[in-house]
Order: structure tokens, then C-alpha cells, then sequence
């Protein structure tokens, strides 16, 4: 059991802190695709995107099911996309690291869309392993499991978003390979694996200044790039 599990107090403020990036789930993806036709590559990662949405369906869009979970606890948070919300002392300032990162992706998919690919292939890979013992550690506790339960089911390798972000890779160095050679075919997969790690790593230093903003820079950024729209 993680030590983030160790007591009802523990795992409802790991709770918290993953508001930021949870109630953003699915946002580096959110400029990939153009209007227009598509390629398989780009409606592979729209499908995920759509099942973060919840295809339609609000009660099974995610940062819904995540924001009846904070209620669980008795905690009503304001809108994501407020200045209120940035502002949240029980937030801490590292939380916004991760989110801050997929969203500032997310401006520029077309430049920067191998290492997307590689970002989405480490964030869906690597989400059951972290929500099976969550999961498990809600339910222990008496805590909504709904939001790891979920993640665990569709994120998976086998026919779940991990596979998608994988086959979406695959079919990519293929077009790449068939209209631009072997050796584009290899920088491009560099740039997925510069994607991966970058995502894996997470290491942002924010050297910015809001006017009139007192917030640190990682919740000023988050904040600017939720109303930034850049292709």
C-alpha cells in the first residue's frame, strides 16, 4: 500500500492534489485533430479523447465523475477554468506542474505531434498500474473508487487506450516510413521518445510574469493556457 494510502486523511489530500490534472484529463489531446478528413494515426487518439469527454455522455465525462469524488469529501472546488481555482491554497503549486505541461502541448499538436504521440503512449500506459491500487485504497476507506475504476478498465493494453496510443505510433512510423523514408521514419521516432520522457520526467521551469496576477507561475500558466487556442 502507498504511504499517500496510509490514512483516510492522506488519500483524501492525494485527492486534491490531482485535481488540477484530473479535472483536465484528456487536454493534450484536445487540438488533434483538423477540421476535414483524417488519418487512422489522428482518429486513434480523437477516440481517446472522445472516451475522456465521455462520448456525449456527461456522467461518464471524467473530470465529472472526478468532481463527485471532491464532493465526496465534503469539498465543492471552483471551476477549473477560474481564477478562483488557481488560487486554492489546498492546492499545492507542484500539482499544477503536470497539467500545466499537457495543456501547453495541447496548443501546438500539429508542430509537435510525434511527441504527443509519445506523451499519450506514457499516460495511458502507465495509468492502471497507478489506479488498480488506488482503486483498491478508495474502496478501503470509504471513498468513491469510480474515477481509478475507470481508468483501469479503459486505459488498458490490451484493447484499452494503451493499446490505442501504441497502434496510433505504429501506423505513424509507417506513413512516415512509406512517404519520407527510413531515416525521417527514425527521427520521428526519436521525437515520440522525446515525447515519452519528457512526459515521464515532467521537469518545467516557468520563467513568466502575469500583470496583476499574484499566483506563483505554474498557476498563472495553467490558467493562460486554458483560454490560449494555438495550431
Amino acid at each position: 500500500m502507498h504511504r499517500w494510502a496510509d490514512t483516510k486523511e492522506h488519500l483524501s489530500q492525494w485527492l486534491i492534489q490531482r485535481a488540477p490534472f484530473n479535472l483536465t484529463d484528456g487536454v493534450w489531446l484536445r487540438n488533434i485533430t483538423p477540421t476535414g478528413p483524417i488519418t487512422d494515426t489522428e482518429g486513434l487518439l480523437f477516440a481517446i479523447y472522445a472516451d475522456e469527454l465521455g462520448n456525449g455522455d456527461y456522467k461518464q465525462n471524467h473530470c465529472n465523475v472526478f468532481v463527485d469524488i471532491i464532493r465526496s469529501l465534503g469539498i465543492e472546488l471552483p471551476p477549473v477554468r477560474s481564477r478562483a481555482f488557481v488560487d486554492l491554497k489546498c492546492i499545492l503549486e507542484s500539482s499544477f506542474t503536470k497539467p500545466v505541461y499537457t495543456l501547453a502541448s495541447s496548443l501546438w499538436s500539429q508542430t509537435f505531434f510525434p511527441e504527443i504521440l509519445g506523451q499519450t503512449l506514457w499516460l495511458e500506459w502507465n495509468s492502471p498500474p497507478e489506479h488498480a491500487p488506488a482503486a483498491k485504497a478508495l474502496e478501503k476507506w470509504g471513498l468513491n473508487p469510480t474515477f481509478s475504476i475507470l481508468h483501469t478498465a479503459i486505459d488498458n493494453v490490451v484493447n484499452g487506450h494503451g493499446r490505442y496510443a501504441l497502434n496510433a505510433i505504429h501506423n505513424y512510423l509507417s506513413e512516415i516510413d512509406a512517404r519520407e523514408g527510413h531515416k525521417a521514419m527514425q527521427e520521428h521516432w526519436l521525437r515520440i521518445w522525446t515525447g515519452y520522457t519528457a512526459c515521464k520526467l515532467n521537469v518545467i521551469e516557468f520563467r513568466i510574469t502575469v500583470p496583476g496576477c499574484v499566483s506563483p507561475a505554474c498557476r498563472c500558466a495553467f490558467l493562460l493556457t486554458m483560454y490560449m487556442s494555438v495550431w
